[in-house]
């Protein structure tokens, strides 16, 4: 094999991979197609366009993970059917794939993405501590209150007294004064120039430690440096959990951001091993599957900058950064694919492990999906379905588009 031969083996696949994920980025544009509020600077996104994009986000999950994924997992060209055994080892490595997936989640919105009423409301919450330090800031109010009074009272009674000793220490002070005499002025003053000049001379500054100003500034830049890192790290955890927005509405929204974000991540990198592969199988394969992934790409950037542009307003920019962002995971799993599995794939007994196949993979992958779309999208989604509003179209018509998109998709390739 020639040189210009390697080179294209291996830049073709990662440029096709690179366009497929690239093309989250007309998705996620649509976040500057949102009307600005009459300051313009925010951005404002309707409950039925939430309700669209989340119904449209969890059908083309749910689709692309009964129609592609599953029959991937499921094959086995050596049996008649040419499905694998449901008693099989192979099924039981899937299912243990999948079933892995579901937890990951699970796990995700319980510890990393906790649902707003749990961060923020119900006993020992934030909400509910806020309430405590309330009653706590009110008792205390009365307590100082009549506090201040009762000094009031007291100080009234002691003025009188008061003003009775001031006036007997102010003449006897007098008269103590006119007693001083020149010779103590004269003493003072001489022991107070002597310190002077004992204290400005090189043997008096010789004398003082050096290292002692030196070590309590030394203390004080890393207890400072120290507490700079500590909110650093503190303004960061509160950014990426959405404690820092304001509304509860905001904290849902920026919530399915992040699992989105999550689980698309995890999908888009086996979708660049398929670019890959079939791009060293065949360039006209390739770019048939590169065009495949492109469009049911696109909705997926839209599933991810809506939600996020709802809790964040006024950070379009950051919707448009962080949608785009997890279509890198494509040309990432083709760079993969390229240097650990093109040996590989020439071989057929390399697999000398079966439970790390790539099936393994996309089973791990469908758990993830499917089970974010039901119990997040779908639900979420119908939240956004408003009796006076036509909430309830959009949500059935992102339904079937991303349906259709995923099964013309799957068609196509």
């Amino acid at each position: 094999m020639t040189g210009g031969n390697v080179n294209e083996d291996f830049w073709m696949p990662l440029m096709f991979s690179t366009i497929a994920g690239l093309s989250t980025c007309l998705g996620a544009a649509v976040v500057f197609c949102h009307p600005k509020t009459q300051d313009g600077t925010k951005r404002l996104v309707s409950s039925d366009t939430m309700a669209f994009s989340l119904a449209l986000a969890g059908s083309v999950m749910v689709t692309v993970s009964v129609i592609s994924i599953g029959p991937e997992c499921l094959h086995d060209p050596d049996t008649p059917s040419g499905y694998m055994p449901i008693l099989s080892v192979q099924f039981v490595h899937r299912l243990i794939s999948f079933a892995l997936g579901c937890m990951l989640y699970f796990g995700l919105s319980w510890f990393a993405f906790p649902e707003p009423e749990e961060l923020l409301g119900g006993p020992g919450g934030v909400f509910d501590s806020q309430q405590h330090q309330d009653d706590d800031a009110s008792v205390m109010t009365e307590t100082t209150r009549a506090s201040i009074k009762t000094r009031k009272v007291s100080n009234t009674r002691r003025g009188t007294h008061a003003q009775r000793r001031h006036n007997n220490n102010t003449s006897d002070m007098a008269s103590v004064s006119d007693n001083i005499s020149a010779a103590d002025v004269s003493c003072d003053t001489a022991a107070l120039l002597e310190n002077g000049i004992a204290s400005r001379s090189p043997i008096a500054r010789s004398s003082t430690p050096p290292s002692a100003s030196s070590s309590v500034g030394g203390d004080v830049s890393s207890t400072s440096k120290k507490d700079d890192d500590e909110v650093l790290l503190h303004s960061l955890t509160r950014w990426s959990s959405g404690s820092d927005l304001d509304t509860k509405e905001q904290r849902r929204a920026w919530r399915v951001a992040m699992l989105l974000f999550v689980s698309l991540l995890f999908h888009n990198f086996p979708e660049g091993l398929a670019v890959a592969a079939s791009t060293l199988e065949s360039q006209k394969l390739g770019i048939t599957v590169t065009i495949g992934i492109m469009i049911h790409n696109i909705p997926e950037g839209i599933a991810i900058s809506i939600p996020c542009l709802m809790a964040r307003p006024d950070a379009p920019w950051l919707s448009f950064f962080l949608a785009s962002f997890s279509g890198l995971a494509e040309p990432f799993g083709a760079w993969v694919a390229l240097f650990f599995l093109r040996d590989i794939a020439k071989e057929e007994d390399a697999y000398k492990n079966p439970a790390l196949c790539m099936e393994n993979v996309l089973a791990f992958v469908a758990g993830i999906m499917i089970t974010v779309a039901m119990y997040e999208l779908f639900p979420e989604g119908k939240r956004h379905c408003h009796a006076k509003s036509n909430g309830m179209f959009w949500y059935v018509t992102g339904t079937i588009m991303g349906i259709v998109v995923m099964i013309l998709t799957e068609m196509g390739t």
